[in-house]
């Protein structure tokens, strides 16, 4: 069977644990814990996501009396230590003071994997609001100044461990009660032995300890260039996909530019087509504007002779007519009176004359 199918096939296992363990199934809520521990860091961080989502495995996780705990932590850190610090690491800015107990614990398992940066998170954790955590957190900073040179003068972390020791929590004073007994006596009642050996065993160690330096500075080193390969080869990449972008963009736009410039053209074209058509137009509009200026000039004079001959005709017309008119009239009167003379009466007022 093929490493895949058997990674997918206890994916599925656990899948069904954590159905069973939902129900509050005392084996497979071990299983289902155990399982965080697993070599595959697939299986381990599926199994540890269903755990923080199941409140009776979470529960079972975060009690310090449980042997499950216990054989979890240590499985989890012997498979990886360097994933169970970075574990603890992030758990410890959470609220959750169960999540930084269990933290604590992780760290304390991988104490030789730590680093000396870590003490300023653990002097934060000094004034947590949980005893236990600041116990655990005195405890953890006690023995992490075995392997690296920390001034514990300004920490009250020695009276925390004292006070743990008459508290009324049974696991702060085991934790208390669990230290190197000589840890006290180191600190508080030896101090000056302890300079006058250390100055004593100066001058034999001072190659070990230029051998331990730059050892650490050749660690640092690699760690840093190691840091700085991965980084320059993930920009290397970042720019590689950048710059095929860019040149599809590129391209696009010189594409769109061209396109561009060609309906520019081609409208320029037909604008300067259209311009020429207009001033033919323009031009043949003013020609025909000229001619009708010219038809309207003569149309003008032609009327203005042919009202002169009007008015002329008329006069005529009205001089032939009024003496035609009056010799009518002439004629009227004259057969009038012959008509008037011939019947005895006097027709000179145009009306018979009565008789008296």
């Amino acid at each position: 069977m093929k490493p895949e199918d058997i990674v997918q096939e206890r994916l599925i296992r656990l899948r069904s644990q954590d159905f069973l363990a939902r129900t509050g199934d005392r084996p497979n809520i071990v299983k289902l814990l155990k399982a965080i521990g697993d070599p595959d860091p697939q299986i381990a961080q599926y199994s540890l996501d269903k755990v923080f989502k199941n409140p009776l495995a979470y529960q079972e996780l975060m009690d310090p009396s449980s042997l499950v705990r216990v054989q979890v932590i240590q499985a989890y850190c012997e498979n990886n230590p360097d994933r169970a610090v970075r574990f603890s690491i992030d758990s410890l800015a959470q609220d959750d003071a169960d999540l930084k107990l269990l933290a604590l614990d992780v760290l304390d398992c991988n104490i030789a994997y730590l680093e000396a940066g870590l003490e300023l998170q653990l002097k934060k954790l000094l004034h947590d609001g949980s005893e236990r955590v600041r116990v655990k957190a005195s405890r953890l900073l006690v023995l992490l100044s075995n392997y690296e040179a920390i001034d514990l003068t300004d920490t009250p972390a020695i009276d925390i461990l004292e006070q743990a020791l008459d508290s009324d929590d049974v696991y702060c004073r085991q934790m208390a009660f669990g230290m190197p007994a000589s840890i006290f006596y180191k600190i508080k009642n030896v101090k000056s032995t302890m300079e006058t050996l250390k100055d004593q065993l100066d001058q034999s160690e001072s190659q070990l300890s230029q051998l331990r330096d730059e050892l650490k500075a050749a660690r640092r080193l690699v760690r840093s260039q190691q840091k700085q390969e991965s980084g320059v080869s993930s920009r290397l990449e970042h720019l590689e996909t950048a710059n095929q972008k860019l040149s599809a963009q590129m391209s696009k736009y010189t594409e769109v530019l061209r396109e561009r410039e060609d309906a520019i053209l081609r409208e320029r074209r037909a604008k300067e087509q259209l311009q020429q058509t207009l001033v033919r137009e323009r031009k043949a509009r003013s020609n025909e504007v000229e001619q009708a200026r010219e038809a309207y000039d003569k149309l003008v004079a032609d009327f203005q002779q042919r009202e002169d001959q009007f008015k002329h005709y008329a006069y005529d017309f009205y001089q032939h007519f009024s003496e035609l008119f009056k010799g009518l009239i002439v004629e009227k009167e004259a057969l009038l009176d012959e008509i008037y003379r011939h019947s005895g009466q006097d027709w000179t007022d145009g009306r018979p004359e009565q008789e008296s």
